[in-house]
């Protein structure tokens, strides 16, 4: 009886022990999800390249201050001057001894947007490419400028169509190389712009400043898609700037 009666309560307390036994693995298993969660969000967090070189001209001058506050805590080279010219900007690269896994370039509004410039555009992005190698991340911001009243009549096409029609297509076969389409975004938030439709106000800015940091995140991913080209490839020639 005794036995019969210890046997019944062993058999009764194997359940519980389970019970408890079953907690505890789950309650273990929680914490290592949360740990692998916290984990992740760090990962997540801390996507940005750790150093970022940033060349470019008076939009970059201008977008610098938010654009490092939001980069951090990667430490960010910049190298920027009103009305620089993409061959400045390259000779400016010539100079630097060593480039980070990420670079940024926003060079290409003082520059001509005929056919001619055109082509000088494409040699300048290619004497860059050649400086960065095939190994980093090449971050490029496209260009846009809003036509006058009197540009839209004469139904001139949009300047820097032609060149940011070039950065898509390089993009496009160049799985380092990726666009940050400003063209498309701003093109649509004339609020962005003050007076002269090529320097953003502090939205404009802002927003410039994210979506580059949000390129730079994909560094490591293959590139693709780029701006959609709008009107005549040369588009519609001439010369901007100085910006």
């Amino acid at each position: 009886m005794s036995n019969l009666r210890s046997g019944t309560i062993d058999r009764l307390r194997l359940p519980s022990a389970l019970t408890v036994s079953l907690g505890l693995l789950l309650l273990l298993g929680a914490s290592f999800a949360a740990a692998a969660d916290g984990r992740m969000d760090a990962h997540s967090a801390s996507s940005l390249p750790t150093k970022i070189y940033v060349q470019g001209d008076s939009l970059t001058v201008d977008s610098s201050t938010v654009f490092k506050s939001l980069a951090k805590p990667s430490i960010v080279t910049l190298d920027a001057k009103s009305g620089r010219h993409a061959y400045e900007g390259i000779a400016r690269m010539r100079k630097v001894k060593s480039f980070p896994a990420a670079v940024v370039v926003a060079l290409g509004t003082n520059d001509d947007y005929n056919a001619y410039g055109i082509s000088l555009f494409k040699s300048h992005i290619q004497a860059a490419m050649g400086l960065f190698g095939t190994k980093r991340c090449v971050v490029w911001v496209n260009l846009f400028q809003a036509r006058t009243a009197k540009q839209i009549k004469a139904k001139v096409p949009m300047i820097f169509t032609g060149m940011n029609a070039l950065l898509a297509s390089i993009e496009s076969r160049t799985p380092t190389f990726h666009v940050v389409n400003w063209a498309k975004m701003s093109g649509s938030h004339p609020e962005w712009y003050r007076y002269d439709s090529v320097h953003p106000t502090n939205a404009g800015y802002l927003a410039r400043a994210k979506a580059t940091i949000a390129a730079l995140k994909t560094c490591g991913t293959p590139s693709g898609g780029g701006v959609t080209p709008v009107g005549s490839p040369d588009g519609g020639g001439g010369s901007p700037g100085p910006y």
